[in-house]
């Protein structure tokens, strides 16, 4: 069970850049895994849902060169919050809560 809070919060302090890991538990997460998140990969750069990133950089490290690697992943801080705060209304709906959503204070 992923802890969606504390991914979120990790990933927003680091203004939108994100670990390998953490991208591919947000594949893991129904309302996360359409997500765009931009990689820049080696000498390449693209943009795909965080489901098909793990397809993507293994058929990349088959077909570039001989030294590959990542250099970071990183996602639209704008989308990754209205994605969070509509899965946060809609876990709290379910628990019966109405708290208010989390939202930066500057």
């Amino acid at each position: 069970m992923t802890d969606v809070s504390a991914l979120y919060h990790a990933i927003m302090d680091r203004h939108g850049y994100m670990l390998e890991s953490e991208a591919r538990a947000l594949a893991c997460l129904p309302e996360f895994r359409l997500m765009p998140i931009l990689a820049r990969y080696s000498n390449c750069r693209f943009t795909c849902s965080a489901q098909d990133l793990d397809f993507l950089m293994g058929a990349l490290d088959h077909s570039l060169c001989d030294y590959v690697y990542l250099r970071d992943l990183s996602v639209h801080e704008d989308e990754l919050r209205r994605r969070y705060n509509e899965w946060y209304s809609n876990d709290r709906r379910s628990r019966g809560s109405l708290d208010a959503p989390y939202r930066r204070s500057w």
